[in-house]
């Protein structure tokens, strides 16, 4: 005989149950570990994905162009990448941009050790960066012009992505600066071996640096599910900036920076931010002329063919 508190006992299990498997799962790849790409943790830890019926379930990929591969074969459902993974839609991969990450590249810097001064003592010099037609490629030579030292002002020397191996190339000589994610310069600063010389920001200010992409497929089939996962991405970029402490120890296990790094990462980049994920005009201009001059498409294009607002929040 089933007591009345059974019933109810059983009821409430039975809901739970239910909700559990009502949540929507989406694959989120991202092209690199960095702090930019933390939001799916930090909205999971906050329980908003939770509350918005989403599970998001995170994806490492080694590269823009693997990460473009796992989209090609449905391998994930979203991406976190650099913004020039446009030239990736141009040339036929079936993905969408969605929505805008960083609009204050704060996070993008060139970092160097101790010894160089100001950035005119990069002229003629070797800059890492992760690899040849890659966002921090692009961002490389564009110092250079902006600095009005031609086309051969500086060295880009492909260092790959890895924070480490960044740090070893600047430490050895293998390099005299590094175009990176800034996590670089701030754990040299750490060590008094080196610092952040200055951010893209600085030299390309508003740049749409980092976007969320989305397969064609997964934007036709689920659009419902793409809507509520923007919806809880830009409510985690408002919880993080309201949350500090939280987010750096979020961020510490997504990046494996230590705590004073990430801190300092964390009150460097507060900034970087896209509060509502859309690209302006001239950001898509900008990125268009990018990937035209690191040769990834033969003609500047249109972007706004390959840019998909409709299920921002």
């Amino acid at each position: 005989m089933h007591t009345p508190r059974m019933l109810l006992c059983a009821a409430v299990a039975c809901f739970a149950l239910s909700s559990a498997h009502a949540a929507d799962v989406i694959r989120v790849g991202q092209a690199a570990q960095a702090f930019s790409f933390a939001v799916p943790e930090i909205g999971n830890e906050a329980g908003i994905f939770q509350r918005l019926g989403i599970d998001a379930q995170k994806l490492e990929f080694s590269g823009a162009a693997k990460l473009n591969q796992g989209l090609i074969a449905s391998a994930a459902d979203v991406g976190l990448t650099g913004s020039t993974d446009f030239a990736f839609e141009v040339k036929g991969s079936p993905h969408k941009t969605v929505g805008a990450i960083v609009v204050y590249p704060v996070n993008m810097a060139i970092s160097v050790v101790n010894g160089i001064k100001t950035v005119d003592d990069l002229k003629g010099k070797k800059i890492g960066v992760t690899q040849a037609g890659t966002l921090t490629y692009w961002m490389a030579l564009e110092l250079a012009r902006s600095k009005g030292w031609g086309p051969d002002g500086i060295t880009p020397v492909p260092v790959g992505g890895v924070l480490a191996n960044q740090v070893a190339a600047l430490l050895t000589g293998q390099v005299d600066a590094v175009m990176s994610d800034a996590a670089v310069g701030l754990t040299l600063a750490e060590q008094n071996r080196g610092r952040v010389l200055m951010t893209a920001q600085d030299y390309v200010p508003g740049f749409a640096a980092n976007s969320i992409i989305a397969h064609d497929d997964f934007i036709k089939g689920h659009p419902d599910v793409l809507k509520r996962f923007l919806k809880g991405w830009y409510e985690s970029i408002t919880w993080l900036l309201d949350h500090k402490a939280e987010a750096v120890k979020i961020g510490m296990k997504v990046t494996a920076l230590p705590e004073s790094v990430m801190t300092s990462e964390y009150d460097t980049q507060r900034q970087m931010w896209s509060r509502d994920g859309k690209f302006s005009q001239a950001q898509l201009d900008q990125l268009a002329r990018a990937i035209t001059e690191i040769g990834l498409v033969d003609e500047k294009p249109d972007l706004s063919k390959f840019y998909d607002p409709r299920f921002l929040p």
